[in-house]
Order: structure tokens, then sequence, then C-alpha cells
């Protein structure tokens, strides 16, 4: 019986280098089609399995994603110097160049620890370009991973770790990179590209593709966390995923898991601290997505300020930060809540919630009574600088205001150092004069 075939646009690369896409007959039956070729007989569904063995047809949810489209990203990237290093954008190209003379570094870090959900596969792509090391003992890496050096605040043993899964080039080539935590020691483990168990990227491999790490690629890492599951790194060729290798830790861990939290940063790191020549890599976008959906279970926390009377003059009264020990935690911002005395109809509030500001007075926190994660100060001050993120007018018709919650919105987090962002809520009178009053702030907070 003779029958069209369809396409669903899912395309695979099989381990003998052929491509393949998925198509369907008429009756509904599935089937491979190559070209024009129908390819009939069984079909081992284990080679085109994704994490976890499930065939990869789950939905996929963005949880963050960053470029630096018409100026340089400092909203979802910290970026850190060190020596006479430098990072400067390129409005034609749309990217960062972090540059690194001998005796320097230079690292860009997204801002948020991207959450891992457990049962789902995390799936990062990222662009750019490495470079070379022509010689000495500088590097360039560019991952999901974090430097237990770089935090200047000491806090538990959980957060005062590093972590991850990254690229990196060196004098001695390119490699893979498995960083986790052996008996409080930060220990990295390097996989040179000669010894990777998937595809070389050497142009021996089923692709027949080879690397160059001067030109921009997308680069892949997804990962199966729950503590032992795999992670596969990679690149994309011609709109195909091509995996490169494959940590494995099933049978293998007799401590736990392989990193500490699956939640991760994306990070590109140029080091020539020890190095004789300048180093240079570029970083373009990047995307992380959780692969079978995201359930947003996050616990819900508030903040409260109560007692002061706010005035024409904008005057933050309420300010959240993290806990030194939870700089791993992101927090979301969900709503606001206001209440005062004698308020009447025609009396307005405006309130404004900014980040990186800094306080006129002395901030005095306390640990919250709601999650150990948080931290609150009602120290009364007014703000310099920073950024304004948010604000809604408020009324006694309209005493309650909901954030869209959502995987872009932006979180308070912590800084590269370990040390936390503030957020900063800002009160004042648009209209009328209202009186003794009480706001609250509720959170959704995700570890």
């Amino acid at each position: 019986m003779a029958a069209t075939a369809g396409y669903l646009g899912v395309k695979f690369l099989r381990s003998d280098g052929t491509t393949y896409e998925i198509g369907t007959l008429a009756d509904g039956q599935f089937l491979l089609v190559d070209g024009s070729n129908i390819i009939t007989g069984s079909m081992d569904l284990s080679e085109f399995r994704g994490g976890f063995g499930r065939l990869a047809t789950a939905q996929p949810l963005n949880l963050w994603n960053a470029t630096h489209v018409y100026a340089q990203n400092n909203k979802d990237y910290q970026y850190l110097t060190s020596g006479t290093a430098s990072v400067a954008h390129d409005l034609v190209n749309s990217l960062v160049t972090l540059t690194a003379p001998s005796s320097s570094r230079a690292v860009l870090q997204s801002r948020q620890y991207v959450p891992y959900q457990p049962g789902k596969l995390l799936q990062w792509f990222f662009t750019g370009i490495l470079g070379a090391v022509a010689s000495g003992s500088g590097s360039v890496r560019y991952g999901v991973f974090d430097e237990r050096a770089d935090k200047s605040v000491t806090a538990s043993s959980f957060d005062d770790t590093g972590n991850g899964h990254f690229f990196q080039v060196t004098s001695s080539g390119a490699s893979v990179v498995e960083r986790k935590m052996v008996s409080g020691v930060q220990t990295d483990t390097v996989i040179a590209q000669a010894a990777w168990n998937g595809d070389p990227l050497d142009g021996t491999g089923a692709s027949g593709f080879t690397l160059d790490t001067t030109k921009a690629q997308i680069f892949l890492i997804q990962k199966e966390w729950l503590g032992v599951g795999e992670v596969q790194m990679g690149v994309v060729v011609q709109g195909v995923p091509v995996i490169c290798h494959t940590f494995f830790h099933t049978n293998e861990l007799a401590d736990g898991p392989y990193n500490t939290s699956g939640a991760l940063p994306l990070r590109m790191e140029v080091d020539a601290t020890t190095s004789l020549i300048t180093l240079s890599a570029k970083q373009i976008c990047a995307s992380a997505t959780s692969i079978g959906g995201f359930e947003q279970n996050a616990v819900l926390r508030r903040a409260t300020v109560a007692g002061f009377n706010p005035t024409s003059t904008p005057t933050a009264h309420l300010g959240v930060r993290l806990s030194e020990n939870y700089n791993r935690v992101s927090l979301y911002p969900r709503g606001l809540s206001y209440t005062a005395a004698g308020w009447s109809t025609s009396e307005i509030i405006l309130v404004e919630v900014y980040v990186g500001a800094t306080h006129s007075g002395t901030p005095v926190w306390t640990v919250s009574g709601e999650s150990p994660a948080m931290e609150i100060s009602t120290t009364s001050g007014t703000l310099t600088g920073g950024v304004k993120i948010f604000d809604a007018f408020m009324s006694q018709s309209q005493p309650d205001v909901e954030f869209e919650v959502n995987t872009q919105s932006r979180p308070l987090v912590a800084n590269i150092d370990g040390s936390s962002q503030e957020f900063w809520f800002v009160v004042s009178e648009f209209a009328g004069g209202v009186g003794s009053s009480v706001l609250t702030v509720r959170f959704n907070e995700n570890r």
C-alpha cells in the first residue's frame, strides 16, 4: 500500500553519522525518513533517547536567557576583573569580549543560579568563541559552573563550594571538565579531547565535524542531576546536537552527589594570572531550558514593615536580602499588600522597588522568621543610585498588587563573591495624607 510521508521537523543524528527526520505514514504510523528514502523495519528508540532514557519529545520550558543586544548585559550578568583585565561590549556583533593580559583575569557569571527540578532534564545552550592559548599556563573556560575562590563571604559548607561542568582551552588544547568538592577541596577532573567518549569532534567521529575553538560555536550541556545522573556535553552542528563526552555517575560515587546542587550559573572565565601572554574570549548569548516543563512549587515567604508614616519624599522603609549561608537561593517578588490607618479613597501611595542602590543610613539586618534564607531591614532612609525594577500605585480600593511571577521575573540573588543583592522598597505619598502604615511583600523562594 502506497503511503505519503509527512515531516514532523525533528532531526536526529544516528551513530553511523546519518541524519534522519521523524515522518508519519497516512495511517498514523511513525517511521524514519532519510531524504526521499523511507526506512522500513524496526526502530531502536534508544538511539534517540534524552536524559532518563526518555524519547526526546518532552515540552521545553525556558528558565533563563540572556543576550548583549544594544548594550553589555548588566542585569543578568555580573563581571569580575583583576589586574589589567577588561570586559568590552561589541555593539555590531552583540557580544562582550573578555580580555586578560598577563597576570590578570576576567570573569562573566550569570547573577542567577538557575534552579534544577528533579526528574527534569536541565539543558543549557550557550554561544561564544573560546579562542586559543598558544603557550603558557593560561586557560579559557565556558560552561555551567562556579569558583570557590571567588567567594569572599565565608558561608556554610553548602555555599562555600565550587561545582559544575565546562569546556576548557589551554595550551594543551580543548577539554571538558567536571568540577566538584572532594573532602572539602575543589577538584577538577579534566578530560582531554583525545579521551572524549562521544564524538571526538576532530573529523574522525560520526558527525565528521572538527571543532575550531577560534570560531563561534553553539555549546551544549544537559544534565540529569538527582545527585547521580549523567551529564552530556557537546556542540550543535547544522542544527543537530552532537555529544562529545558524557560524565557517567551511576555506581561510581561513594560519598554522595557529583555536584553539591543542580542549580548553577552560566560562567565564562579568561585566566591569564600565571600566563605570559594575553588571552581573550567572546560571549554571545545563552539559555537554560527545563525539558518536561517546570512546576512552580516554590515556598511562599513574606517580609513586613509596620508603623511608618509616608511623606512626599520617597523613603526606603523595607530591605530584603539573602542570608549569608543561602547564596544559591533565588527570591522572586510575588506581590505587595498595603494598609494604613484612616486611609481614605482619595489617598494614593506609590511603592517602588530598587536593586543595587545605596542606603543613606546604616541598615540593621535580621534573619526573617519566615525563612532562614531571608534577612530583613526596617531601617528607614533615602536611596541613591540603583535600578528600579518595579513600581505600583496603591490605594484603599487597590491595597494588593500581584506581580507576574514567571521564569523571566527578576529574582533577588547573590553576587559572585557570595554577598547578597539588596531589594529596597521605597514608599511615598502620591496624593493625600496617609497615616501609620503596614507594607507586606510576598516572595517565591526557589532553592
